[in-house]
């Protein structure tokens, strides 16, 4: 069950990163969409489930959304692939700790 669940990770950020711009702020729009009601659904339901699919979620969104920015204002090459790497370490840390918490 952990390597499909990191296999399906490792498949969403690939995804994500492989769309052309017109594609990939379109997807980044009706995954908010499909974000925010998801976060209302868990809100109000109270579901353990609801909300570790929230977090799965919202998580290569932002990871997303923070590459944009590092690819469009970070020009320095060095800069860039230290905060790279150091966000990939944060999402790698936050799915282990959802795996932990929610999924074991």
């Amino acid at each position: 069950m952990k390597k499909n669940f990191t296999l399906l990770i490792n498949n969403l950020f690939n995804i994500f990163s492989s769309l052309n711009g017109s594609i990939h702020w379109s997807v980044q729009r009706v995954s908010a969409i499909v974000i925010c009601l998801l976060a209302l659904i868990s809100f109000f339901s109270h579901s353990l489930y609801m909300s570790t699919l929230f977090l799965l979620l919202i998580t290569p969104h932002v990871f997303v959304g923070i590459q944009t920015l590092i690819e469009d204002y970070i020009h320095d090459t060095n800069y860039s692939l230290i905060i790279f790497t150091s966000l990939r370490l944060i999402v790698i840390f936050f799915f282990k700790t959802i795996n932990v918490l929610f999924l074991c």
